[in-house]
């Protein structure tokens, strides 16, 4: 006996994943926080001994700022287009700006670099590869944020979760 198998209507799988270039955003990103958090951990060091509180206040608008820059990372996990926006605008504009105008002001002034950078502590040359990593992470990020895949990911609706308590009501 001869047995025919007929194709059955199968359900779409969507994969709500989000594409490489997105995951790979964000793993910059993130590179970009702990560098960042690095170098001001090594610029207070070399500040030398402060009270407690003069720190706290010091770091406190820092700290605050990254964890917002976070909550905008998951976000952009889970499909936000304003979080894109915000992100490249905020971290690809505003925040490579803040990273490299006081470089750039300080190399303007006609320093003597091998003079100076032969005088740096230890402490000194951890910020400078902190910042330096910190910015190319970020210039990493804009580039995967700028990716088509990044853009249709953000630009599919995100499908609502039905609840079957609600069936009745569709």
């Amino acid at each position: 006996m001869t047995t025919i198998l007929r194709p059955t209507p199968t359900a779409r799988i969507r994969d709500d994943s989000p594409p490489t270039s997105v995951v790979e955003a964000a793993v910059a990103l993130a590179l970009a926080l702990v560098a960042g958090i690095v170098e001001a951990l090594a610029r207070a060091a070399e500040a030398g001994p402060t009270d407690l509180m003069t720190t706290l206040l010091t770091f406190m608008p820092r700290l605050l700022l990254y964890g917002v820059v976070a909550v905008v990372i998951r976000q952009l996990l889970h499909r936000r287009r304003w979080a894109l926006w915000a992100l490249l605008i905020g971290i690809g504009g505003i925040g490579t700006a803040s990273l490299v105008v006081d470089p750039i002001i300080w190399l303007a002034s006609g320093p003597d670099i091998r003079g100076v950078v032969a005088g740096w502590s230890a402490l000194e040359w951890l910020a400078a590869a902190a910042r330096t990593v910190h910015l190319a992470a970020v210039l990493i990020a804009v580039v995967l944020l700028l990716r088509p895949a990044t853009w249709r990911f953000v630009r599919r609706e995100r499908r609502p979760r039905q609840d079957s308590n609600l069936r009745h009501l569709l």
